[in-house]
């Protein structure tokens, strides 16, 4: 004969309350702690289409085919701590503008003869009869100094961009600047005809023009009495 002691009100087989509560809260702290206990681990190979992370930090190199980023504008879609340089970047913006904007200068050779201690000197030019400006001679100083009569300077024809001529009227007669026939200048008294001399004409005047590689030259500096050929 067997005998089964049996609690009234008690089934072995049910759960109890307790049990059963605890469940729940216990599904909770689970689903929290895996990823935390993701994220700390040392993952090797992710193999999955579209992993949804609030923040990922990684000690290593993280790698890929593209790196995508939806963040809308006013939040930068990447924060560099490094300054070294990056090889092959392709950028379409710099610092928010088209490259367009920027304009390439000319390039000089600087011979020992233009360098004095640390300082770089201009190349000066004094002359006493019409002469025209090679390329090779931006960035120098005119004068007709020594100047029996008047004398034009013809400026560089088809100047690169950031070609430099400085004039300065040393003698008693007129000194000119003057731009090829399709070329033209442009000084505080407005833009000129085309082919046509722009004249220093009192004695210490002083005028700086700068190409923009269009056939256009600007006067960046002015001095003195300035006379147009046709005013």
């Amino acid at each position: 004969m067997h005998r089964h002691n049996v609690i009234l009100g008690h089934d072995p087989n049910r759960r109890s309350p307790l049990r059963r509560a605890a469940l729940p809260a216990l599904i909770l702290f689970l689903g929290a702690l895996i990823p935390a206990a993701i994220a700390a681990s040392n993952i090797g190979n992710v193999d999955a289409g579209t992993i949804n992370l609030t923040t990922l930090t990684a000690t290593g190199t993280v790698g890929g085919n593209q790196l995508e980023s939806t963040v809308a504008t006013g939040t930068a879609p990447l924060i560099i701590a490094s300054t070294t340089a990056v090889g092959n970047l392709n950028a379409d913006l710099l610092d928010g503008n088209e490259a367009a904007v920027f304009v390439l200068g000319s390039s000089a050779t600087i011979t020992s003869a233009n360098i004095s201690g640390a300082s770089v000197r201009k190349v000066y030019q004094a002359h006493t009869a019409d002469d025209l400006i090679a390329a090779t001679e931006s960035d120098s100083v005119f004068t007709n100094a020594g100047a029996a009569g008047v004398v034009a300077l013809t400026l560089t024809d088809n100047a690169a961009a950031g070609t430099t001529h400085v004039f300065v009227r040393a003698a008693a007669q007129s000194f000119r600047a003057n731009p090829h026939d399709s070329d033209t200048i442009t000084y505080s008294g407005g833009v000129m005809a085309a082919g046509e001399y722009l004249g220093l004409e009192s004695t210490g005047a002083r005028l700086e023009l700068v190409a923009d590689g269009a056939g256009n030259w600007y006067a960046t500096d002015e001095h003195g009495t300035l006379t147009e050929e046709t005013p």
